[in-house]
């Protein structure tokens, strides 16, 4: 190390060191990330409010089939101050879903529900 300066072998060594410690550590973590095991999703044409459990080792696709129609209309809602809203990141899909029929349960520039069922029912879609 001809032009190598005392600090710059010092930094080298030390990054040398890091670098397996820090591998290592992350290796060694057991903490398993939370993941959602149940999702409160809304029917955008009729308000009804559901709990749906996740399966366990299957994918969820949203929006989720209404089990009785065979429709996408099951989307995740969030609860804001006592109103329940289509989450924002599916408002788009939801308005193109209820372009041409009523939109009577929802309003499409908020994703407000105007017509929901007050307390969510547990539901077995996910089959």
């Amino acid at each position: 190390m001809g032009g190598a300066k005392h600090w710059q072998i010092v930094l080298l060594v030390a990054a040398l060191v890091a670098l397996p410690v820090s591998f290592f550590w992350q290796c060694s973590t057991q903490e398993t990330p939370l993941l959602a095991s149940e999702f409160n999703l809304v029917d955008i044409k009729t308000g009804e409010l559901i709990v749906a459990k996740k399966p366990s080792g299957k994918s969820v696709y949203l929006p989720a089939k209404n089990p009785e129609t065979g429709e996408p209309t099951y989307f995740p809602a969030i609860q804001q101050e006592g109103k329940w809203f289509v989450e924002s990141r599916f408002l788009g899909t939801a308005r193109d879903t209820l372009s041409g029929a009523s939109a009577a349960a929802m309003d499409l520039k908020t994703g407000e529900m105007r017509t929901i069922t007050q307390t969510p029912v547990a539901k077995d879609i996910f089959k």
